[in-house]
């Protein structure tokens, strides 16, 4: 049996463009952004989404998913895998966008986040 293949929901804070980026590599990436019925979802809601089409977040709210998972993971209620990215390893700006498609593919391809407890932190690609 193959292992699921990773599906990305990203975040609002995440752009549109790094969805189109990892659809072009091969990758089933939904912006919410880009959704319309997303994009005033609270991030309980997107939790809830993300758990149903079995989706992995990717996000830069770190404080508030981190909090959400652990709340989630405590009472027994189901959560997706999240991808935290760090801001400063990975700014939003136009020139560096492909590098952090860069690294989710390689994120994608070593598992994603389910092997790692159900939480990882985006690495730079070397």
């Amino acid at each position: 049996m193959t292992p699921r293949r990773e599906r990305l929901l990203l975040d609002e804070m995440v752009p549109p463009v790094l969805a189109e980026l990892l659809s072009d590599r091969g990758i089933d990436a939904l912006a919410v952004a880009a959704a319309p019925a997303l994009v005033s979802a609270t991030d309980y809601e997107l939790v809830e989404h993300a758990f149903a089409l079995e989706r992995t977040i990717v996000t830069m709210d770190v404080r508030d998913f981190h909090r959400l998972h652990t709340t989630r993971v405590a009472t027994g209620l189901p959560m997706p895998p999240l991808i935290f990215i760090n801001p400063a390893r990975f700014p939003l700006s136009r020139r560096a966008i492909p590098r952090l498609a860069a690294a989710l593919v390689a994120t994608v391809e070593a598992g994603g986040a389910s092997g790692f407890g159900g939480i990882r932190w985006l690495a730079p690609v070397k």
